[in-house]
Formats: C-alpha cells, structure tokens, sequence
C-alpha cells in the first residue's frame, strides 16, 4: 500500500473534493453555511429542517472529535514505528563499520518478529 499510496491518496482527495462539490449543488444546507444563515434570515429554512440540524449537530461534533482522535493514535503509532525502524538502521550502519561486520545484540521484536 506504501508503494501506491501517492496515486490513492489523490484519488481519495480527488473523491473527498467531488463530494464536497456536489453537496455544495445539491444539498447546501449540509455544507454552506452563507446559505443556511441566508435561509434563516429570509426566514425560508423549514422548521423541520432546523429541529434536525440541531438534533445533529452534537452527533456530527461527536463523530468529528473521535475522527480526530483516531488521526493523532494513528499518528502517535506512525511515528513510534518510524522511529523504531530508524534505530535498527542507525544499528546496522554502525554493526557495517565494525570489524567482523557483527551486529551485536537487538532487543526482541526490533525485528518484528
């Protein structure tokens, strides 16, 4: 997945940005919000529609927050791995310039194994 990462990133940011782009078109209230203040000062928003918005928004907050959350635990683990593997590479850089070329002893699991 590394190797294709930078083709599937941009089509998944190319997807995101359709998306937004249709919302904008098609439904607006879910994404502008020049028109949902336009609709409520033009006093043409159904009440329906504003009982619902209000009713949604502690679960979007929500879902938002632990989005979030998962982003920096992923981020933490990223570069916690990161920084594992750099480390067995400064080891074995420096295992290539001892005589014997030994590698001396690694943890367990610096490998992972």
């Amino acid at each position: 997945m590394i190797r294709f990462w930078p083709w599937a990133g941009g089509v998944v940011l190319l997807a995101l940005l359709g998306l937004l782009a249709w919302l904008w078109f098609e439904a607006p209230y879910l994404v502008n919000p020049v028109a949902v203040s336009g609709s409520i000062q033009a006093d043409t928003l159904p009440a329906s529609t504003a009982v619902l918005m209000a009713a949604m928004l502690p679960v979007v907050m929500l879902a938002f927050l632990i989005l979030a959350l998962i982003v920096v635990v992923m981020a933490f683990a990223a570069f916690g791995n990161e920084r594992r593997l750099l480390r067995i590479l400064r080891r074995l850089e420096s295992a290539e310039r001892m005589p014997g070329g030994g590698l001396g002893r690694l943890r367990d699991g610096e490998w992972g194994a």
